[in-house]
């Protein structure tokens, strides 16, 4: 009992009094506080599957899509193209942004692209949505990706290259058929770099394209 009369913790002070339970109450609540953090981190954790790259909405996706798509402009046109290497036709186009950026397998053909998505009311349009067009009186024979105010994207036709356009020039306007809305995908493979379009084929025309008019 000698040497604890000697130390100065065997007889404490008021002041070491308020000093101990301060300590005491700081400890006390350290661990509670690191254990309600860990199951926050736990969550943030979990929300972000391993090898998918996760996109802020369907906004941010098509932002993308269309930031790829002002890049290509000025990409020549050719019949059956679907690369910036050789050049696009209108679906190579569409088809190669969606390939490449969404990881979306489109139909080869405007037409047939114009059988996929939802339809849109030309006054409900939103960027990213696929405006279809009957060019050549055989049935829908463009296809574009829209912009908002008005307009729109596209691989025209022989001799042009890939250029924005308004939707309500006379021209677009007379030949404008259907507008679709396609459901986007939640998460995207990573990295998209690795996925590859389709090999460029020259698609079957069972008629000449004239230079006024779409190419598929």
């Amino acid at each position: 009992m000698a040497r604890f009369q000697d130390s100065s913790l065997a007889l404490p002070t008021p002041m070491n009094k308020c000093g101990f339970l301060f300590a005491a109450l700081l400890l006390a609540c350290l661990p509670a506080r690191m254990v309600a953090a860990a199951p926050q981190d736990s969550a943030l954790a979990a929300s972000a599957p391993a090898g998918a790259a996760t996109l802020g909405g369907d906004a941010n996706m098509i932002d993308q899509l269309l930031g790829k798509a002002h890049e290509l402009i000025g990409t020549p046109y050719r019949n059956g193209g679907m690369s910036p290497l050789t050049g696009f036709d209108c679906s190579g186009f569409v088809g190669y942004l969606f390939k490449t950026n969404l990881a979306m397998n489109l139909p080869r053909t405007s037409k047939d692209m114009s059988r996929v998505g939802d339809k849109v009311d030309k006054n409900e349009l939103k960027p990213g949505d696929l405006l279809f067009f009957n060019t050549v009186k055989r049935g829908i024979s463009h296809v574009g990706i829209y912009l908002g105010d008005g307009k729109f994207i596209h691989s025209p036709w022989h001799g042009s290259s890939v250029e924005v356009a308004y939707l309500g020039m006379k021209y677009w306007t007379k030949r404008f058929a259907v507008a679709k809305r396609l459901d986007l995908p939640e998460t995207l493979p990573n990295p998209l770099s690795s996925l590859q379009p389709p090999p460029a084929t020259v698609a079957q025309q069972p008629y000449p394209t004239p230079p006024s008019t779409q190419g598929k």
